[in-house]
């Protein structure tokens, strides 16, 4: 089950436009956070994965729900009777795309689902002309984008199933899509 279980919701930046990076030796736009790592803000929630269980499910797959590039997700078994040495059965299954911006950051790009669809085509653009060597400045998302596409089976886009085969003709991705 794709959730966002035993993640807090991430809470809104400030007022007013951003139009410049805010993190430093990071991706120019704070929308794009592939070195987000789910496990360093998940707390186990008994009482909701009760809730989960008695509707039938025995695991989710939990992500932060920030940003156009998410980080990555972690796959939890919801045993209310164990720590999470046993419950997290990966802590790095996915990454996960969303067409929305980040609530924690006022960056005014993208402001359409179309922008997204062009920041996501560049990162990967950037990320490859990252790995190659072309810059002696280090930029840690796109290190995390480039560790992640080597070892990921799948990459979770939060999108309208109506977008689906727009999504295909206009972003050639290499990974599966769920």
């Amino acid at each position: 089950m794709y959730t966002t279980f035993g993640v807090e919701k991430p809470k809104r930046g400030g007022d007013g436009p951003q139009y410049g990076a805010s993190r430093s030796g990071y991706y120019w736009n704070d929308h794009i956070m592939p070195e987000q790592d789910v496990m360093a803000s998940f707390n186990y929630d008994a009482k909701s994965a009760s809730e989960l269980h008695k509707l039938g499910f025995g695991v989710v797959n939990t992500h932060m729900p920030d940003g156009v590039v998410r980080g990555t997700g972690a796959l939890i078994a919801l045993n209310n009777n164990a720590d999470n040495s046993m419950r997290v059965v990966d802590g790095e299954t996915t990454q996960h795309l969303s067409f929305s911006k980040s609530v924690t950051s006022r960056q005014s790009y993208p402001s359409s689902i179309m922008g997204s669809m062009a920041l996501l085509r560049q990162m990967y653009d950037d990320a490859k002309w990252y790995e190659a060597g072309n810059i002696d400045t280090k930029d840690l998302s796109l290190e995390a984008l480039n560790k992640i596409k080597t070892y990921f089976k799948f990459l979770k886009l939060e999108v309208e199933l109506t977008l689906c085969a727009l999504i295909k003709l206009v972003m050639p991705l290499t990974f599966n899509i769920l």
